[in-house]
């Protein structure tokens, strides 16, 4: 059970990455994460908007998971983006030349072809899919750093910063701030009882 959490919320941290996930960081992601989504997910690209600009699917729905985020991982959204992580699934050229080739065949053919379990179509559940579930079903871990701002995800409820450096950062600020509003009066103090 433990181990499950685990890989669950190492899943959902690279949600979170994805959300923060900027163009020029696009290789580096994919090599580390190559189950987060389907190989056909990084190359997709579509028309937006009146101007016609090109936008990257990947940027699309990280457009998505980012909406997600902010509303909680309602069911709807959850939803959207476990069916469009399944859709690049269906549609990979793998996917797809199968589905030719059966369709080139007549039915004899395709029920002889289809007796070998290696040539059933397998939907695959990807790393995606199954962050978006657990952060809707525990919608209190996703979360952005009071610091930063970044998405990241909770390991316990308060959480408030996404990195070890970015607490240590707002530790060193709040002292600073401590000192500067108090330290004047403390020397002050200070000073006069070492002047008596």
């Amino acid at each position: 059970m433990e181990h499950a959490l685990y890989l669950v919320l190492e899943q959902a941290a690279a949600l979170a990455a994805f959300a923060n996930l900027e163009p020029e960081d696009v290789a580096k992601f994919r090599h580390d994460r190559p189950n987060f989504v389907p190989h056909d997910f990084w190359s997709g690209s579509s028309m937006t908007g009146v101007s016609g600009v090109i936008q990257r699917t990947w940027q699309e729905d990280q457009k998505m998971v980012r909406a997600a985020w902010r509303n909680g991982f309602g069911p709807d959204e959850g939803v959207a983006l476990i069916v469009r992580g399944s859709n690049y699934n269906f549609m990979s050229e793998g996917i797809q030349k199968t589905s030719e080739l059966l369709l080139r065949m007549d039915a004899s053919e395709a029920t002889e072809y289809l007796k070998d379990p290696t040539h059933f179509i397998h939907p695959k559940v990807f790393d995606l899919q199954r962050a978006v579930m657990f952060l809707h079903v525990q919608s209190w871990r996703a979360a952005y750093c009071v610091r930063c701002g970044k998405h990241f995800v909770r390991a316990a409820k308060g959480s408030k910063f996404c990195s070890e450096k970015c607490f240590d950062a707002n530790r060193s600020r709040s002292q600073l701030d401590y000192w500067r509003k108090r330290g004047t009066k403390l020397r002050a103090e200070r000073n006069k009882a070492n002047k008596k």
